[in-house]
């Protein structure tokens, strides 16, 4: 069988023999140019016909790529990645989380899902209970456990100790992300909570920060006396009095009290409890605080603290980047004074971590991803771009002014707690933060304690318990 190439080089001088009679010049040029065109579709020819080939065998692998051609798209895997967007600065974070991880880890695909605080709290569980993202954004402490508790995480006590990580975070902070000896989650983040003081302004007045109790009853009488506001409060944002319960608890009796009257095994008419409402109550008869409190959010205590309009204000530094540099200086940071000399220092300190879904069905991805994000370097980046810290011992220090006194408070603290809405069951958030804000309006200790105890028992019930649990 004769192929086409031969069949072209006979018609050209079959075309070349029929018109010898014509112009002899002409005809070389002619023959001439079939040659050339012979010769040029010759050498195209395997080139078209393996396009044909892969045409033809369209539903199946392009053979005539070589395979190393597409190394990702043929070994790529897809790790889903649920994140809480609290600041618009998230979204470009976590991009750059993602294309850094990337970097390092060609063979794997981060898929980002960002959601607001209440979206994202309502699609948490459901996500856990699907396996649909493999690693999730959460917070330390009872939210955590609340999570352990439905068998929904995957304990990480093996890559924590594979990877050494006991040398990496505080003994504190491993406490936080503990449930019966094992570890579920990896801190990546924290801010502190604390008394924050217009530095001039106390020492116009020739008043000291106060250390402890009887100390800061005679910095609110002495600043009342001057004209200003001793410390600014606030409850609109409702969550925002907590901390003064918070701290006072934490200072007169304790952690381990503390967070199991949050966990609802003691009662709230408990003399310890009805002791902290009575110090709060101090300090309101005392004038300590501003009346228009209702009115007054996180972000309305700041301006007044900078124009020495009132001496101090009791708030977490995650304001640190809201506040200009040249008035930054002017502000210091000292914990909540002492109470009863014979409890230890406790701190607020909420810590977001990562878990990791007890159904996933990429739990390798899902350890590379906790050992990146786990980096000191990592963390730092993190940490820095939204003003809090790093809890990993070797992480670099903060640029926010506020953000580099947080490592001093958590290295002193014997232990931390997450705050009051993290602590409590979240039926009886709303309903505990709006007594604490009619309490600073009315100091009523008895009707205080009286409401938080029924709200207490309510949810006993609802949760199928009718006494005080033991501590667990």
């Amino acid at each position: 069988m004769k192929t086409h190439h031969e069949e072209n080089v006979q018609t050209a001088v079959k075309f070349v023999a029929e018109t010898s009679n014509q112009d002899p010049i002409a005809n070389t040029s002619w023959l001439v140019a079939w040659l050339f065109i012979i010769t040029l579709t010759a050498w195209l020819s395997p080139i078209t016909a393996d396009a044909s080939v892969v045409s033809d065998n369209a539903s199946r692998d392009l053979i005539s790529e070589p395979k190393e051609a597409l190394p990702k798209e043929k070994a790529s895997a897809t790790l889903n990645v649920a994140v809480l967007y609290s600041t618009p600065g998230h979204r470009s974070l976590f991009e750059g989380v993602r294309e850094e991880f990337e970097q390092h880890h060609p063979d794997i695909t981060l898929n980002f899902t960002g959601l607001v605080d209440a979206s994202y709290k309502q699609a948490l569980v459901p996500w856990l209970e699907s396996g649909e993202m493999d690693v999730l954004y959460w917070q330390a402490g009872e939210r955590l456990k609340n999570l352990v508790r439905q068998d929904l995480l995957l304990p990480l006590t093996e890559l924590w100790q594979s990877q050494q990580f006991d040398q990496a975070f505080p003994e504190t902070v491993k406490n936080l992300v503990s449930v019966n000896q094992e570890v579920y989650a990896i801190p990546y983040s924290f801010y502190t909570w604390g008394l924050f003081y217009n530095k001039p302004l106390l020492e116009k007045l020739a008043i000291s920060p106060p250390k402890n109790w009887a100390e800061l009853l005679r910095m609110c009488e002495k600043i009342s006396k001057a004209g200003k506001v001793p410390i600014m409060i606030g409850s609109g944002d409702p969550w925002l009095p907590a901390a003064w319960f918070d701290y006072i608890d934490l200072r007169l009796n304790g952690l381990a009290f503390h967070q199991a009257l949050l966990a609802g095994e003691i009662a709230y008419t408990d003399q310890r409890v009805r002791s902290v409402f009575t110090h709060w109550q101090q300090l309101i008869e005392a004038n300590c605080f501003n009346s228009d409190h209702q009115l007054v959010t996180w972000r309305d205590m700041l301006p007044p603290l900078y124009r020495q309009m009132t001496a101090m204000t009791l708030l977490g530094n995650f304001f640190d980047n809201h506040v200009p540099t040249h008035l930054a200086e002017d502000l210091g940071f000292m914990p909540f004074p002492t109470i009863n000399s014979k409890i230890a220092q406790f701190e607020n300190v909420p810590t977001d971590v990562v878990v990791v879904a007890r159904k996933t069905k990429h739990a390798a991805l899902a350890m590379k991803f906790l050992r990146f994000i786990a980096q000191p370097e990592i963390q730092s980046k993190i940490a820095s771009a939204i003003g809090q810290s790093s809890p990993h011992l070797k992480a670099s220090k903060e640029k926010g002014h506020f953000a580099r006194l947080n490592k001093p408070v958590l290295a002193s603290a014997v232990g931390l707690d997450q705050y009051f809405d993290r602590g409590v069951s979240q039926s009886m958030v709303g309903a505990s933060l709006a007594i604490f804000a009619e309490f600073i309006e009315v100091p009523n200790v008895e009707r205080a304690t009286a409401q938080l105890e029924q709200l207490r028992l309510k949810n006993l019930k609802s949760s199928n318990k009718d006494s005080v649990l033991s501590t667990q």
